[in-house]
């Protein structure tokens, strides 16, 4: 019983710090995908979509 209590309380912290890296990846992603803008030749901007955005979830 000790034995998985503990097991559970190591596998609770190592899930609370991939939900926050999992966070931090999302921000990160959604942050580069906003800041793309291309410019055309008269020096109008326009927000071309670049990339894929995937939703991942575990």
């Amino acid at each position: 019983m000790r034995s998985t209590k503990a097991l559970n309380q190591k596998v609770e912290s190592l899930l609370q710090s991939h939900m926050k890296k999992n966070q931090h990846i999302r921000k990160a992603i959604d942050h580069v995908g906003h800041a793309n803008a291309l410019y055309g030749p008269a020096g109008e901007s326009s927000q071309l979509p670049s990339g894929r955005k995937y939703n991942i979830s575990i």
